[in-house]
């Protein structure tokens, strides 16, 4: 069974942040069956003309026009013509898509940046992207197979890659979920001891587990120094010594010298 890679940030923030009034966000509205966008003021910017659409992101937004996802720029133009099956956001200056079932990363300009090799993939963020890789296991250790293409005998396995496409941690058998860093730290799920379970811890980036797996749930990433997780039916927030808290912990002010 594939194992399943998953953003653990259940809240998305657009990357527009309007500091005036002229209104230059734009937001995805629906008319009908199609998508377009309105400004912050319920303008319609660029009509309602595509099959689903997101927020824009680093100034492009992925659309899907005739089954296939694409991206157009905020006049509505055509920036990378439609032809992956999955497009994600820009970050950091790169976007995870998928053809023929891989996932590889291409810049704003179409080009592939990194291969198709992927079975899944998450967002850059900090420099560093959560994928999954085909790998055999041997006496040496594990072998990935940079083709992409699942073979009898692999296994799926998870890490994290540099904007080169190297592995800066893992690949590995551990982890059966990844999260993106936030604030140095990014969530990881293992197996729980109960069958079918999962349960989540964070790592540094330097791999090292940080913060053990006890948590049912990663809601949100570190931001502002703490996360939110669920816990024995209950929402928490995580700081980064592990420990919980039922209210979100006061950030610690720093002298200037």
């Amino acid at each position: 069974m594939k194992n399943n890679l998953l953003c653990l940030l259940l809240i998305c923030v657009t990357s527009c942040v309007s500091t005036t009034d002229d209104c230059s966000c734009l937001y995805p509205f629906k008319e009908g069956r199609l998508y377009g966008y309105k400004d912050e003021c319920g303008r319609i910017v660029i009509p309602a003309r595509y099959e689903d659409a997101t927020s824009f992101s680093e100034g492009l937004a992925t659309v899907e026009i005739n089954g296939k996802w694409g991206y157009i720029d905020e006049k509505g133009e055509i920036a990378i013509p439609p032809r992956y099956y999955i497009a994600m956001r820009f970050s950091e200056g790169l976007a995870a898509v998928s053809l023929d079932g891989m996932f590889g990363f291409i810049d704003k300009s179409g080009r592939t940046v990194i291969p198709f090799r992927y079975p899944m993939a998450l967002d850059f963020s900090e420099g560093l992207a959560g994928v999954s890789v085909y790998v055999r296991k041997t006496r040496n250790g594990l072998i990935v197979n940079e083709s992409g293409k699942w073979h009898v005998g692999e296994d799926e396995a998870m890490g994290y890659i540099d904007r080169g496409g190297n592995f800066v941690i893992g690949p590995t058998l551990k982890y059966v979920n990844l999260g993106s860093f936030k604030e140095g730290y990014a969530a990881v799920g293992v197996v729980g001891d109960e069958k079918d379970s999962i349960k989540y811890g964070f790592i540094d980036r330097s791999g090292k587990l940080v913060i053990e797996p006890r948590f049912d749930k990663v809601l949100l990433g570190f931001m502002r120094g703490a996360a939110m997780v669920e816990y024995g039916g209950k929402i928490w927030f995580l700081d980064k010594k592990g420990k919980l808290h039922a209210k979100r912990p006061a950030m610690k002010r720093t002298q200037n010298p």
